[in-house]
């Protein structure tokens, strides 16, 4: 059975879709050039103004953004709204030891709930489910609220660390639904073992993991010893994480949330698009983000396209990553 939050979004026609995109990069394209200074100097430095650019083939004349950017502008130098419109702030800590920051307006938060509300719906998600949100390493899991409120799928958000708690909760409360990391689940399901506890004494029948890489033969494990049904989702703690892409029943890719965001695979070294297929890169870019838009966002992270049709219906562009 196929799931859809919202239908004629996500198995929009390619055509409309590729105008929605169109509109919507050269409306931000323009907006980040008058309301950030920092992308208005790399702008101009690489000789690229916003009138440049005319459809989504050109995409690959703006500059990149890199972590160091967002480095170099800590805190809140790329925030392209006035303070008093950000309603939200999330800290996390970079690969350098620092901190990144990512804001949020209230239509940052809306649209974050929506698409969310895609994410678990593709699984069959609904108002009758309870969601177990494990807050720790995985802090896209803080979005659960948002989630919770748009779907109506009530949210437990636990921030303890200690596994033997975590269970306990997961047995007593008796959620159908886990939001964590791949690492937490794989925590869970060798305690389990160790303690004797069956899939059989949970609920559970769906799983939400991102926030870190996991192999097929872990999601094997997952989904035996939790007694669920595993999903990947993806996302960035500088954008939204998740929210960018996230595996529908079929569980044969991500789709790209592809209303709100743009998804190159480049060459790390010659910087262009590789055919799709092909690994490199993951690229993003921001279509609607109000709070802080990042246009070609280099990831460091590296992943494929995939373009041919998913049985599901969707329409999006699927990623894997490598």
């Amino acid at each position: 059975m196929v799931h859809m939050y919202n239908p004629a979004t996500e198995a929009m026609p390619l055509e409309k879709l590729q105008k929605l995109q169109t509109d919507r990069l050269l409306n931000m394209v323009k907006r980040v050039y008058e309301k950030v200074p920092a992308y208005r100097e790399k702008f101009d430095a690489a000789g690229f103004y916003p009138a440049d650019l005319a459809d989504l083939t050109d995409l690959t004349l703006l500059p990149f953004t890199t972590n160091q950017d967002l480095r170099e502008n800590y805190p809140y130098g790329l925030f392209a709204v006035p303070f008093d419109e950000i309603v939200r702030i999330h800290a996390t800590e970079n690969s350098a030891g620092g901190l990144t920051i990512a804001g949020y307006t209230k239509s940052d938060l809306t649209i974050w709930g929506q698409i969310m509300a895609r994410t678990v719906g593709a699984a069959g998600v609904s108002s009758r489910d309870i969601a177990y949100v494990s807050c720790g390493a995985f802090s896209g899991a803080l979005c659960a609220a948002i989630e919770a409120e748009t779907i109506d799928c009530a949210a437990i958000p636990v921030v303890d660390g200690n596994l033997s708690r975590h269970v306990t909760l997961l047995r007593e409360l008796r959620p159908t639904a886990l939001v964590a990391s791949p690492a937490y689940a794989l925590s869970v399901a060798e305690y389990m073992e160790e303690t004797g506890i069956s899939a059989g004494d949970f609920r559970l029948v769906y799983g939400f993991f991102g926030g870190g890489a996991w192999s097929e033969s872990q999601r094997q494990v997952i989904q035996e010893k939790l007694g669920l049904k595993a999903f990947a989702v993806y996302g960035l703690p500088e954008i939204m994480e998740p929210g960018i892409a996230y595996e529908c029943d079929c569980q044969n890719g991500l789709h790209i949330v592809e209303d709100h965001y743009l998804v190159e695979i480049i060459d790390p070294a010659g910087e262009l698009p590789v055919p799709d297929g092909q690994p490199g890169e993951i690229t993003v870019t921001c279509l609607t983000k109000e709070a802080m838009p990042l246009l070609r966002y280099r990831t460091g992270q590296t992943g494929i396209i995939l373009r041919e049709a998913c049985p599901c219906g969707r329409t999006s562009i699927r990623m894997v990553r490598t």
